[in-house]
């Protein structure tokens, strides 16, 4: 599929969660919303419980069993319970279910290839999970080859969005994301503000940077830069063939990319923006706005890969 065509089949990531439960919202409406199937995930891992299959449970509704067995039977029941009262809840919505064995990331990651987007909360059950280990959501939004949709927990925002932020930084992930905006907004009717961050290198204390242009004029770096920064955005924007209906409105802003878009995303009900999926030393070295957003946006947060 493109970002230009509507989803076909949801996955809804879910660990039961209250941030679970809000993302399963969010999962609902854009499968009504897109006319989707939604394939509600999963995941357990047996490798966490080490020597559990000797370990004997004795529960009031079922004869006794090794504790991994029983995990995996909790683990079965949740999820058919969750898929039945969607259902109900949502008759006409195709709804199925699978439970899936290993990290979370890696198997809906490899589970991607059986939708067109993920759907899913940004924090799980466990307190210190995103210290210990990392986030499950932003992995996957590093590594999903389709759209992923990070929800938190305890997030009022409108249902379908009204108001739609789309930060950009005229890479090609940046023209996939302000498709998917685009799309998104003409099935809403909501409006589109597209965001483009900029910053001026700094040089030591007391040191005024100048650039000296072709033309034998200088300039401030910081007022160059800008004017650089509003060049892009206009050409960015011209250069779109097909916006459709909606209309789009522009703004620029200095500072950290990840501080400026974080804060503007209280204004607004959905933000989506591009991800470069930088792995290794490039990652570590320079992180991703795009999961930085993610962890802190006060607003759901669509990534497209370009």
């Amino acid at each position: 599929m493109t970002i230009d065509a509507p989803f076909r089949r949801i996955l809804n990531a879910t660990d039961f969660s209250d941030c679970a439960e809000a993302a399963t919202k969010h999962a609902l409406a854009l499968a009504h919303s897109e006319r989707a199937s939604l394939l509600v995930v999963h995941t357990w891992q047996r490798a966490l419980y080490p020597g559990t299959d000797v370990m004997i449970v004795h529960t009031a509704d079922a004869p006794p069993m090794a504790l991994l067995q029983y995990l995996r039977l909790n683990a079965t029941r949740q999820l058919d319970a969750l898929v039945v009262r969607l259902r109900k809840e949502c008759e006409g919505l195709a709804i199925e279910g699978v439970l899936l064995d290993g990290a979370p990331d890696d198997e809906i990651v490899g589970l991607v290839r059986e939708g067109d987007a993920v759907v899913m909360g940004t924090h799980g059950r466990g307190a210190v999970a995103h210290l210990l280990v990392g986030s499950v959501a932003e992995r996957i939004v590093r590594r999903s080859t389709v759209p992923v949709l990070t929800v938190r927990a305890g997030g009022s925002a409108a249902l379908p969005a009204k108001r739609i932020l789309v930060p950009i930084d005229f890479s090609e992930p940046s023209r996939a994301a302000l498709a998917l905006a685009a799309r998104l907004a003409a099935t809403a009717n909501a409006s589109v503000d597209v965001l483009h961050v900029w910053s001026a290198p700094e040089g030591p204390a007391g040191d005024a940077l100048v650039v000296h242009l072709p033309t034998g004029e200088r300039a401030n770096l910081p007022e160059f830069v800008q004017a650089n920064a509003k060049r892009e955005m206009h050409a960015f924007l011209a250069g779109l063939e097909d916006r459709g209906k909606v209309e789009l409105r522009h703004e620029l802003s200095s500072g950290r990319p990840d501080e400026v878009i974080t804060e503007a995303s209280r204004g607004y009900d959905l933000v989506v923006m591009g991800t470069h999926g930088r792995h290794g030393l490039p990652h570590v070295l320079l992180g991703s706005v795009a999961e930085k957003v993610v962890r802190r946006a006060a607003c759901p947060v669509w990534t497209v890969r370009g």
